[in-house]
């Protein structure tokens, strides 16, 4: 019922990154979580994960929460993927010094230890970043082959 101030919040700024800020994402994952309880769907929206925790909690998450998530899904039956990009971190200004592959590579392995089956990943979000730089899509090329070793969906 608050969603609405959610999203006035947004719109005028007042969303900023800091722990315990329930912003849009969070009451949709909320709002999936219970259709999925009632068994209403069977199909989880994608959940975004980063690859540095300065960027999570921009994004309103932690690692933990994410994993707790996908587990209460797993509970009842219910399929999600996980969304994540090379670049993302940049995007969000916080890629704290390593290169897009490490930390994609950090977003891929806490898919595997959520129990998560599906990722999207660089291949559709982000690519503006690893296409604007030099041997970019290299780096997608090397996550798509990660999540192969890793025996994830992408």
């Amino acid at each position: 019922r608050y969603a609405p101030f959610n999203a006035i919040s947004i719109l005028i700024g007042a969303q900023t990154g800091r722990p315990g800020v329930l912003t849009q994402c969070s009451v949709e994952e909320a709002t999936e979580l219970q259709l999925g309880m009632r068994g209403f769907t069977a199909y989880a929206e994608t959940i975004s994960v980063y690859g540095t925790d300065r960027v999570f909690t921009d994004g309103d998450d932690t690692p933990w929460s994410k994993g707790f998530l996908a587990s209460c899904y797993a509970s009842r039956g219910l399929k999600m993927r996980f969304t994540s990009g090379a670049g993302s971190e940049v995007l969000m200004g916080y890629p704290e010094g390593k290169s897009m592959l490490y930390l994609e590579a950090r977003c891929i392995l806490l898919t595997k230890a959520s129990g998560v089956q599906g990722l999207q990943n660089g291949a559709v979000s982000c690519i503006e970043i690893p296409g604007a730089v030099p041997n970019g899509i290299r780096e997608v090329l090397g996550e798509n082959l990660l999540c192969m070793m890793c025996d994830i969906e992408c």
